[in-house]
C-alpha cells in the first residue's frame, strides 16, 4: 500500500502561488497546483528505466479517493509489465473500435480502399451483395461482436432463398471485409474462415455459350433484320470483329478510337487485367465505326455506345436481349470463344491469339514483348477474321489463309 499523505481538505484549501507547486500523496501520486488556481492529479512512475508522468485528471472533477483508486490500478498494471500510459491509450482505441467499428463502417473503409483497384463490375458486385444480404443483418453490429454463427445465419438465409451461388459469393465478400479489419488492427481472427465447408458445394459454372462458325452468317442476317437499334447492332458487330470483352466494349469512348491508324485502345481501368490494351481494326470494323460516328460522336469523351434514358452507356442486358432476338444462344463472351477456336483451326500462332484476347501471361516484360512482337501478326490475323465474317454473312465460301502466311506466322 502507498502512503496517504494528503487529506481532501488540504487539496481543497491549497492556494495558488506565483509558480506551479506540487502536493505529494505518496506512491507517485501528486497534485499540481497552477498559478491560476487549477489543480490536476498526476502519477509519477518509472518504466523501462525511464521516468514517466501520467495525467489523471482535474480536481475536484476527480476526487482524491478516485485518484488514489486509479493510481493503484495503474501501479498494478506496472507490476504486470505494462506501461500505464500505453495501456490507457490502447484502451481508448479499443473503445473507439467498439463504438465506431461497426461492420458497416469497416465495410465503407474497405470499399473506399479498393474501389480504384477493382473494375466497375467487380465493385458493383460487392456493393450488391452487401446491400441485399450482408448489411441488413450485420451492418449495425460492432464488428468485434460478429461471430461465426452470425455470419452463418446470413448465409443460410441466402441459401434458403434458392441462390446458393450468391451465398458463396457473399461469403467471399464477408471474408475479405473481416481480413481487412484484421489488417487495420480491429480484429484478431476472421469469423468467416472455413465457413465454405458449411455450405453445399458451389454449383458448376455455366460457361458462356459459344457461337458455332456456321451460325455466324444466319445470326448477323437476323440481327440486321431485327428491330434492334443501329447502335446496338454496331456494338454486337464490333464485339464479333474484335473479340473485346463486354465491359471493355461498352466503356469505349471516341477518344479511344484511331480510325486513321486502324486501331482502338481500351483504358486500363476498363480492362479485366487493369492494363491498357490495343486491338487492330479490320476494314469491316472501321466501316462499322464510320457509320456509328455519325450517330453517337459528341466529342472525344462521348461513348461509342450510349445508353437510353439516364444510362450513360449501353447496358449488358441491351446487348444480351438483342442477341436473344436473333434466335441464337450466344453472348459476347461466346464470340471470343469462337474467335479463338476458329483462328486456332486456321493455324494462327497461340501467342498472337492470346495477345488479341488480352489473356495476361508472365510479367510486364513478357506482356510488352507480346504486344510489340505480335502486332503485325494480329493485324493480318484480324483482317482475315473480318473477311471470314463478311463471307459468312453474305453466304459465300470463306477465304482460306495462304499457307505461306500461316507458316510464316508460326515460325516467327
Amino acid at each position: 500500500m502507498s502512503e496517504k499523505l494528503l487529506l481532501d481538505s488540504m487539496v481543497k484549501r491549497a492556494r495558488a502561488h506565483t509558480k506551479v507547486y506540487t502536493l505529494r500523496d505518496g506512491g507517485g501520486l501528486q497534485v499540481i497546483v497552477h498559478p491560476n488556481g487549477k489543480k490536476y492529479f498526476q502519477l509519477r512512475y518509472s518504466f523501462g528505466g525511464r521516468p514517466r508522468l501520467m495525467q489523471l485528471g482535474p480536481y475536484p472533477s476527480l476526487s482524491l479517493e478516485r485518484a488514489r483508486t486509479d493510481a493503484q490500478m495503474h501501479r498494478d498494471a506496472l507490476r504486470l509489465g505494462h506501461d500505464p500510459i500505453t495501456a490507457r491509450r490502447l484502451g481508448k482505441l479499443h473503445k473507439i473500435a467498439e463504438t465506431e467499428g461497426t461492420f458497416a463502417s469497416i465495410t465503407m473503409q474497405w470499399l473506399k480502399r479498393n474501389q480504384k483497384e477493382w473494375s466497375e463490375r467487380n465493385y458493383q458486385r460487392h456493393v450488391g451483395l452487401l446491400r441485399l444480404w450482408l448489411l441488413p443483418q450485420l451492418g449495425a453490429l460492432p464488428i468485434k461482436a460478429i461471430d461465426t454463427v452470425s455470419v452463418l445465419s446470413v448465409l443460410r438465409e441466402i441459401e434458403a432463398a434458392g441462390v446458393l451461388h450468391t451465398a458463396h459469393q457473399a461469403l467471399t465478400t464477408a471474408r475479405m471485409i473481416f481480413d481487412f479489419a484484421i489488417s487495420i488492427g480491429v480484429l484478431q481472427f476472421n469469423p468467416a474462415d472455413r465457413l465454405h465447408k458449411a455450405l453445399p458445394r458451389r454449383p458448376k459454372a455455366q460457361h458462356h455459350p459459344a457461337l458455332a462458325i456456321d451460325q455466324v452468317g444466319p445470326m448477323l442476317r437476323t440481327l440486321e433484320a431485327s428491330g434492334s437499334s443501329p447502335v446496338t447492332k454496331a456494338a454486337i458487330r464490333l464485339a464479333l470483329l474484335t473479340g473485346l470483352r463486354d465491359t471493355s466494349l461498352r466503356t469505349l469512348t471516341w477518344g479511344d478510337v484511331d480510325l486513321a491508324g486502324a486501331q482502338l485502345t481500351v483504358r486500363a481501368a476498363n480492362m479485366k487485367g487493369r492494363r491498357e490494351f490495343s486491338t487492330p481494326l479490320p476494314k469491316q470494323a472501321i466501316a462499322v465505326l464510320k457509320e456509328l460516328h455519325a450517330l453517337t460522336f459528341r466529342g472525344p469523351d462521348s461513348y461509342l455506345f450510349p445508353g437510353s434514358g439516364k444510362n450513360a452507356r449501353v447496358s449488358p442486358s441491351t446487348l444480351g436481349d438483342a442477341l436473344k432476338r436473333t434466335g441464337h444462344t450466344v453472348t459476347t463472351h461466346g464470340m471470343r470463344s469462337l474467335l479463338n477456336t476458329y483462328l486456332a483451326e486456321c493455324g494462327f500462332r497461340l501467342e498472337a491469339r492470346e495477345a488479341q484476347l488480352a489473356h495476361v501471361h508472365g510479367d510486364q516484360t513478357d506482356q510488352a514483348y507480346m504486344r510489340s512482337n505480335f502486332w503485325p501478326h494480329r493485324v493480318e490475323m484480324m483482317q482475315h477474321w473480318g473477311d471470314v465474317v463478311t463471307a459468312l454473312e453474305a453466304g459465300k465460301p470463306v477465304p482460306r489463309v495462304e499457307v505461306d502466311n500461316v507458316r510464316r506466322i508460326r515460325a516467327a
